[in-house]
């Protein structure tokens, strides 16, 4: 699944951001195409008495910025409702959040031991070791959450770490060669393909498993992944426009339309309906809150865009994009500060994103603090992503 992130804004403009003073945004622009309180939200029960009401609750304390009290509420909650496994989940996403990640572990692992096949928490435990540095410890998790997508993604930052990412391909091809017609290993390799930044290859595969699969949405959505990350944005769009003719309320596909629309730059009243049907379709996911202050970013909004990124990390505190949005618009805003505690909460969520690496070495030059904002720039070097280590360099040339 794709959103749009303001990251690619930043990096186009990286000369201007480094060497000179951003302006803040003036206050009055105007009105806005769309607001939070327009949209569908999961009611905020006033009890906590179900799994909904209390991760409602928690997801409204979290909002407000009482990130001790939603924990708080959530954990007695888990306490007397230790089958809720939503909740469990929830509860220790937050305790990620807020750097306290002995709590996570545990929360994880309690649910685990009752449910061993939960591929949300084995995806989750992964992306804790790897951020703890327990590398082989995070593949094994990945490996018990597979076939999910987002453990791929996650699995290739793993291998790429352990230094064995070709021989872990090879298996996969080894896989194809031995099942050529096996929709499922076709799957797998072009996934890890595009996690691995070969489009190309992704979309060979992928194509192949749209035609031996031609009514899955789940493939389809990749497909238009890899076009989308290889720049062919109409490939992209007629893609996604296929899964939806199939599941018209598809999440995924929604939100994957919405950003391809967003990078081809027009289309705006469309994308806005887009988002509004995937907000009705799954209220509590936050990919669409990140979309719609991506939208509002792009029309000088940034007090109502900065409400939607809020939200989005209320709603999962393990929304990556939200991070680098918000730290985005509040160094657009002079709020400087504010960008450094936003990129420090990421980055304790996770650790080697480079991308937040780089955004808190831009704050950190911002604020003077020269020899801070070269250590980021210098992290942000390890990245997989090119155009993120030519920022970076940049960053330090300049820095």
């Amino acid at each position: 699944m794709r959103w749009r992130s303001m990251t690619a804004v930043v990096l186009a403009s990286l000369a201007a951001l480094v060497c000179m003073v951003l302006v803040a945004a003036s206050a009055s622009a105007g009105p806005t195409e769309v607001t939070l309180g327009e949209l569908p939200v999961a009611s905020v029960s006033a009890s906590d008495r179900s799994p909904a009401g209390a991760i409602d609750l928690a997801t409204s304390r979290l909002a407000d910025g009482d990130v001790h009290g939603a924990i708080a509420g959530l954990a007695g909650y888990v306490a007397a409702h230790p089958y809720e496994s939503a909740s469990a989940i929830f509860l220790g996403d937050l305790y990620v959040r807020s750097g306290d990640r002995v709590s996570a572990e545990r929360t994880y692992q309690a649910l685990l031991d009752r449910e061993p096949d939960s591929e949300d928490a084995h995806e989750r435990m992964g992306t804790l070791y790897l951020g703890l540095g327990r590398t082989r410890d995070a593949v094994a998790q990945f490996d018990l959450a597979l076939p999910s997508s987002r453990a791929y993604e996650d699995i290739v930052e793993a291998h790429r770490r352990l230094g064995d990412l070709p021989s872990f391909e090879q298996t996969l091809r080894d896989a194809v060669l031995a099942s050529p017609f096996d929709s499922d290993a076709l799957w797998a390799l072009g996934v890890v393909y595009d996690s691995d930044h070969r489009s190309a290859d992704a979309i060979l595969f992928l194509r192949r498993a749209t035609e031996l699969t031609p009514k899955s949405c789940a493939l389809l959505s990749m497909l238009g992944d890899a076009y989308l990350d290889a720049g062919v944005v109409d490939h992209a769009v007629d893609t996604f426009h296929r899964c939806l003719a199939i599941e018209p309320n598809n999440y995924s596909a929604l939100i994957d339309l919405s950003s391809a629309l967003l990078e081809s730059g027009d289309h705006i009243a469309e994308t806005i309906g887009l988002l509004r049907q995937a907000q009705a379709a799954n209220p509590n996911r936050p990919e669409a809150y990140v979309n719609f202050g991506y939208i509002e970013d792009q029309a000088g909004h940034l007090q109502n865009a900065l409400q939607f990124y809020r939200r989005a990390l209320a709603l999962d505190p393990l929304a990556r994009a939200a991070y680098v949005d918000l730290a985005y618009d509040y160094l657009s805003l002079g709020l400087f500060g504010s960008s450094e505690e936003d990129l420090l909460a990421g980055l304790s969520v996770f650790p080697g994103d480079g991308r937040l690496h780089y955004m808190l070495g831009l704050t950190y030059v911002k604020q003077g603090k020269r020899d801070l904002a070269r250590a980021e720039f210098h992290q942000a070097l390890s990245n997989s992503e090119p155009e993120i280590v030519r920022a970076a360099t940049v960053g330090l040339a300049n820095t």
